[in-house]
């Protein structure tokens, strides 16, 4: 019964902390990363084109090895590509290209959920460079959060997360057009 009082005692306390952190949390986020590879951009803009190639760099792959993926919608690298995925530690996603200028940008709507009317985040990607080098670089920005989700990105800290994330990814990218680059792939 004691602990059952100071529960009771401490939970308006804690819903006005909550509220405190949702007025402060971000009414968007925005994640913005770049790299520069050391391979054409004819190697690294496939990698990002084809929903199918994301396995071998995608940072989500290496936090949660059973997460699967599903293409679809029309051929990679061009609008309307799809990919599905369900993850146990990530949730589940889908994400499909809405604008392609080979070699040079995409334009991608992101869901953090396999709902269709669930909230549009759009990724962007711009590359540039040369026959030596590509210069990479991702962004995101959410749709305007909710108010009562504020508080949840930004007491965990989900900005700095996801650009962690997508730091990895770059990374791993980079690893992967290079190594195809060495070995003629």
């Amino acid at each position: 019964m004691r602990y059952l009082k100071i529960a009771l005692y401490a939970l308006p306390f804690i819903l006005v902390g909550y509220l405190v952190l949702c007025a402060l949390g971000p009414t968007e986020m925005t994640v913005d990363q770049k790299i520069t590879v050391q391979a054409p951009l004819e190697k690294v803009f496939p990698l990002v084109a084809d929903f199918s190639k994301w396995e071998s760099w995608s940072p989500w792959k290496k936090t949660d090895s059973t997460v699967t993926y599903t293409t679809g919608g029309n051929p990679a690298g061009t609008i309307g590509h799809q990919v599905c995925w369900i993850s146990r530690r990530e949730g589940n996603g889908m994400q499909e290209i809405k604008e392609i200028r080979p070699n040079e940008y995409l334009k991608i709507a992101q869901r953090f959920s396999q709902d269709p009317n669930a909230p549009v985040a759009d990724q962007q990607w711009y590359f540039s460079g040369d026959s030596t080098h590509t210069d990479v670089r991702w962004t995101l920005k959410t749709a305007q959060e909710p108010f009562l989700v504020r508080g949840l990105i930004y007491g965990m800290g989900a900005e700095g997360i996801l650009r962690d994330y997508y730091a990895r990814g770059l990374d791993a990218l980079a690893t992967v057009a290079e190594r195809n680059q060495r070995d003629g792939k």
